[in-house]
């Protein structure tokens, strides 16, 4: 044998034992521990529920009013999610008119005078039993496209999202005469929760 077939045939046993011992060190048993954490990812509810029921169902009733009359309704407001949130609303005319009438009304300034004279007045009752009042005794046509309890953190953001808590809508139709006779106002509340 010659040298060449000497070094070959030892760099050949070599590999074979070099790769015979890291199949054997693979093989052999170690110990192992795994832990898996497996999240759960769910959002919050934000849910604003005015009323008895979800969506909104206050009956209020304003049909057939005459000078000098008032009304007040009374109903809850919570949020019965689990985020809390900052409580605000909205008012907005969405049809003052002359309506049916079969008398003449020699006084009509507007088309629809309803807004022009009746008034509404909002309040909410506060975490600290406080009535706190956010729109008071304004006539109707001033509170169009306004927004009422705006700032963030309230008493009454603390009311509503650990309510329920009392809101007390009221209409007054004082300053309302003749020329109202038969006309229409529809008038929607915005009650909103956005998250904080």
């Amino acid at each position: 044998m010659n040298k060449t077939q000497i070094k070959h045939i030892t760099l050949s046993l070599l590999v074979i034992i070099a790769t015979g011992g890291a199949v054997l060190g693979l093989s052999r048993a170690v110990f192992q521990d795994q832990e898996v954490v497996d999240p759960v990812i769910t959002m919050g509810v934000l849910n604003l529920q005015v009323g008895d029921e979800d969506p909104a169902n206050v009956p209020l009733d304003f049909s057939g009013m005459v000078p000098e009359e008032v009304r007040s309704y009374s109903f809850e407001v919570n949020n019965t999610g689990n985020v809390e949130g900052n409580f605000w609303m909205q008012a907005f005319i969405t049809e003052s008119s002359e309506g049916e009438n079969p008398e003449s009304e020699p006084l009509t300034v507007f088309d629809g005078d309803i807004a022009q004279c009746a008034k509404l007045t909002f309040s909410m009752i506060d975490s600290e039993s406080n009535d706190v009042v956010l729109i008071n005794d304004q006539v109707i046509e001033t509170i169009d496209q306004q927004m009422f309890e705006v700032a963030q953190g309230t008493l009454v953001d603390e009311a509503v999202n650990n309510g329920p808590t009392n809101a007390n809508l009221t209409i007054s139709a004082y300053g309302c005469g003749s020329e109202t006779m038969g006309d229409i106002l529809k008038l929607d509340l915005f009650f909103h929760l956005t998250q904080v």
